[in-house]
């Protein structure tokens, strides 16, 4: 008998990533109660920064914050203020009314402790220049910001006059620091392989920023308690050796992670089939099933359908309807695979008679199987879809007693 293995799954979706990223903190906008000025003198705190605005006295530009984020008119400076250096600022902003070049209308310097510490060039999309004879031609501007270099703890997004108005939205900092990693957990939890086969274990990080990634090979040492047992490599992938249990270990700079492997002999076989019967209407049989592996279960299927409770090698069908008439299977199942048993045909002998089709088509596919009661007529009655579980495979028309005569087809559903 054909022995079937199966990958080991894991219990739960996980995000991957090759690294951890620094921690990007954003503005937080939603706090604002109501609209604040940000006109200097006055300023605005949120979180770690600092945000005021700065007209150079002139009068013509002011700002506020509010929980779409920041907009005013120009010219003038919103300046941000951190608490720390930083090494990153990312934004997005659109300019309304643009009256020239988009280089003339916004600039954006960064500093440290007072110095320059580098200007960076704004990115920008969709822009057109005003034209004054058609205003829905142009004048809106679209642009982002995504700075990462040397450490700052001002930034300086100049507007001239040409920009017109402006609006901030989304933004976020960070100081370039790694988030920590906490924990390190192994995934599947409790893996089972058998003698001579393999699976993939994966070390999956959790960081003190709420991340959870699966670590790079290049970052774990894995090691078995009982190489004997079970061995690992470096990417870790188990192979099972000999019956028993190991615990698999994943050290990432210090933080580890462990699971129990346990070693089985192999997946199960099925020794003795389920065999056929024919019984009485009301009659009894009890279908059976021996299998060879470890930590078997059972499931016993009726057209390819499971039967609740019917998990033992076993089982009795008691006061046989036309109903129950049909195909039986058993999926026998380890924690290493599992394998399917022939059909066992369940027939009743009664008043009644049934027609069988026996198809032979691609096992997997779905048929429409259909029939009529006149080769002239035009009209094909469906019986049910079918996924053909195996080929051949008896189909029985259980509504075909007291039927005349009855003419069959089975076509492949596309």
């Amino acid at each position: 008998m054909k022995r079937l293995n199966l990958l080991i799954s894991w219990l739960a979706p996980i995000a991957l990533a090759a690294s951890v990223a620094a921690q990007s903190v954003p503005l937080d906008f939603s706090t604002v109660v109501t609209p604040a000025d940000i006109t200097l003198p006055n300023a605005y705190a949120m979180g770690n920064v600092i945000l005021s605005y700065d007209n150079f006295g002139s009068g013509l530009g002011a700002a506020q914050v509010n929980q779409a984020g920041i907009n005013g008119t120009t010219y003038g400076s919103l300046i941000f203020n951190f608490s720390g250096a930083m090494t990153t600022l990312n934004f997005d902003f659109i300019l309304e009314n643009v009256a020239g070049p988009i280089e003339d209308a916004v600039a954006l310097t960064f500093k440290l402790a007072g110095n320059d510490s580098a200007d960076a060039e704004v990115s920008t999309a969709n822009y057109f220049p005003y034209d004054p004879a058609h205003p829905e031609n142009g004048g809106r501007t679209t642009g982002s910001v995504h700075f990462t270099g040397s450490a700052f703890d001002q930034a300086i997004l100049f507007f001239s006059p040409d920009a017109g108005s402006f609006t901030l939205g989304a933004a976020s900092f960070s100081d370039g620091s790694q988030p920590g990693l906490t924990n390190v957990v192994l995934a599947p939890v409790n893996p089972f392989v058998a003698i001579s086969n393999t699976a993939a274990l994966h070390a999956v990080g959790q960081y003190d920023d709420g991340a959870i990634l699966e670590l790079p090979a290049a970052n774990v040492v894995w090691t078995s308690s009982d190489p004997a047992v079970a061995s690992i490599d470096a990417v870790g992938v188990v192979t099972g050796l000999t019956l028993g249990t190991t615990t698999v270990s994943a050290d990432a700079a210090g933080v580890i992670g462990s699971t129990t492997l346990t070693v089985l002999a192999s997946g199960p076989e099925i020794v003795t089939q389920p065999q056929s019967a024919t019984v009485g209407v009301n009659g009894s049989v009890t279908l059976s099933v021996t299998a060879t592996g470890d930590s078997l279960s059972y499931q016993w299927q009726f057209d390819n359908q499971n039967l609740a409770g019917a998990t033992n090698a076993s089982l009795t069908l008691n006061n046989l309807t036309a109903e129950q008439a049909g195909a039986y299977v058993v999926v026998v199942s380890s924690p290493v695979g599992s394998v399917r048993s022939a059909e066992a045909i369940v027939s009743l002998l009664g008043l009644k008679m049934y027609a069988g089709l026996t198809l032979a088509g691609e096992a997997g596919e779905t048929y429409k199987i259909e029939f009529q009661t006149s080769l002239t007529n035009e009209t094909w009655i469906t019986l049910t879809n079918l996924n053909l579980p195996t080929s051949p495979y008896l189909f029985i028309d259980l509504s075909s007693p007291g039927a005349s005569q009855r003419f069959y087809r089975a076509t492949l559903v596309p």
